[in-house]
């Protein structure tokens, strides 16, 4: 195991010279890394030292497209205030988007940034530093797994989790997620775009049992809603953004 993970780390970085290949070596890595440190914090640690922070201009280019389907969705909603909770930050982008909306519209809001990483906290402090409107924002290193124990049972209004790890949408992640909404609470989360060509590289065969399954009228977002209703999480909607390797959205509301 260790050996072809190791070829497969001297492949990635033949690959990266190659322009073409960029984004197929580095979900490469991301399998490798994943495999040596399991549910390790070091891992993301790595990852975001790997990926710049999180913070380049791909990173931002699927943040800003996501982030207009989210700002819909919570206009829609039409709350007197928009109290969000962001688990697992990474640069803070998508949530100063949101705010800087919210802030030059007069929509009265809260906007609470967390991430496992402290690095992620600072990159996302630094960022948003010209806010104008600091009192708005609130910034804490949080782990998923903790949300209920930390902040309180029913305590959240609009929990928003996006990006390469998307933290609310882990199996283990949605009962606590749940348990920290109140009544009608709202979860805005993305998923793995399986169908993606560029995905299908990470595990082939799996991506085709996937392709097949769809052919017969199941996938796996499917089968992951299913814990969400599990846990009292009802399926309201969901967008693609884009085929490749971009995610999912939907949105999830809390019922007693």
């Amino acid at each position: 195991m260790l050996k072809r993970l190791k070829f497969q780390l001297k492949i990635c970085l033949i690959l990266q010279e190659v322009k073409n290949w960029v984004e197929l070596s580095n979900l490469l890595i991301i399998k490798a890394i994943g495999i040596i440190m399991k549910n390790d914090i070091q891992k993301w640690r790595t990852l975001f030292e790997s990926y710049n922070a999180w913070d380049d201009k791909r990173a931002r280019r699927v943040q800003g497209i996501e982030s207009k389907v989210i700002l819909r969705w919570l206009l829609d909603l039409k709350l007197p205030k928009y109290e969000i909770l962001e688990v697992g930050c990474g640069n803070g982008y998508m949530g100063s988007l949101i705010s800087s909306y919210f802030l030059k519209h007069n929509i009265d809001f809260k906007y609470h940034f967390t991430d496992l990483l402290p690095e992620c906290i600072e990159t996302t402090k630094k960022n948003l530093s010209s806010f104008p409107n600091q009192s708005l924002l609130r910034f804490s290193v949080l782990d998923v797994l903790k949300i209920d124990e930390v902040l309180g049972v029913g305590s959240q209004k609009i929990i928003l989790s996006t990006g390469y790890a998307s933290a609310a949408t882990y199996k283990d992640a949605v009962p606590v997620v749940a348990r920290s909404l109140g009544h009608k609470g709202i979860l805005i989360c993305d998923f793995v775009n399986h169908l993606s060509p560029i995905v299908f590289w990470i595990n082939p065969r799996r991506r085709i049992k996937y392709f097949l399954d769809a052919i017969k009228g199941k996938n796996a977002f499917k089968e992951q809603k299913k814990v969400f209703v599990m846990n009292n999480l009802h399926f309201i909607k969901s967008k693609i953004i884009r085929f490749r390797r971009n995610p999912i959205v939907a949105m999830f509301q809390k019922v007693d």
